[in-house]
């Protein structure tokens, strides 16, 4: 019987393989962390910024813009009652809709953009625990596949294939999620963890080494500056009630002040209408 052969590996190359494999690890981790991040807990921050803070500030941008413009459409009055002109009430308004454009179209923006928030939150689907974990296992296992920053080359049905993991690990799509890993599983598609490495020698393994911690090192720090950047930097604030209460708080004042403004303008634009009869 032929006696059974084992096979020795360098220790330094056996050093440098389990190198190789952490930093892999490392650099999984980190991408999960960023997609999960931008496509599932920004998208909550935002909703929730939104309806506690985003709608006063709506609100606030709205009062402000109303109290502009009955500003403005007093001043243009008083300009004609100077002049002994009469009033010209549509005159006014086409002027103040020409003055008032950019305002008019940064309002439809922001009620845009606020619309576009909330909608979106009430297409994610809700999750049970055991789906949520689910849901993240998939991900993780798929992202291994498809993730651009892990796949040297990736052809257009994996680009394809990607976006569409995407838009349900976004969604909270479990069903989707378990048929795309379904069509991997059967297109013999290596992970990038285990796929297995091409490099035989030491220089060869350390310079693998060396460009996948350069890769996790850039990575980590587009990850740092992510956390940094809104939505994500509200989290901390959102959870603390004191800090919401005030801001919303000074919101109201500032709306409650450009309702004032409005009122007061208003009621001296009406009075110089009386004092010429009621104008054209």
């Amino acid at each position: 019987m032929a006696e059974a052969t084992s096979i020795i590996i360098d220790p330094r190359a056996q050093a440098l393989l389990d190198g190789i494999a952490k930093v892999k690890q490392d650099i999984i981790d980190i991408l999960f962390e960023h997609d999960s991040i931008v496509l599932q807990e920004n998208p909550s921050i935002e909703h929730e910024y939104m309806v506690r803070v985003g709608c006063w500030e709506k609100l606030k941008l709205e009062e402000y813009a109303n109290a502009l413009r009955a500003k403005r459409k007093h001043a243009f009055a008083q300009q004609a009652a100077n002049q002994d002109s009469m009033i010209d009430e549509m005159a006014i308004e086409q002027l103040l809709d020409k003055e008032l454009s950019d305002w008019d179209a940064h309002l439809a923006a922001v009620f845009s953009s606020f619309s576009k928030i909330i909608s979106e939150n009430s297409v994610r689907m809700k999750m049970s625990k055991e789906e949520s974990k689910e849901l993240t296992f998939l991900y993780r296992k798929i992202m291994k596949r498809l993730h651009p920053d892990l796949l040297s080359n990736p052809t257009k049905q994996q680009s394809e294939l990607f976006f569409a993991t995407q838009q349900a690990f976004h969604n909270g799509d479990v069903l989707a999620l378990r048929a795309i890993e379904t069509v991997l599983s059967g297109a013999g598609v290596r992970d990038f963890e285990t796929a297995p490495e091409s490099k035989t020698s030491i220089d060869q393994l350390r310079i693998e080494l060396l460009g996948n911690e350069t890769t996790r090192d850039i990575l980590a720090s587009k990850l740092e500056q992510l956390k940094q950047e809104c939505p994500y930097s509200y989290k901390e604030r959102l959870a603390d009630t004191n800090w919401v209460r005030e801001t919303v708080s000074k919101l109201q004042e500032g709306i409650e002040s450009s309702i004032e403004v409005r009122k007061r303008y208003t009621e001296r634009y009406l009075l110089l209408l009386k004092k010429q009869g009621g104008g054209q």
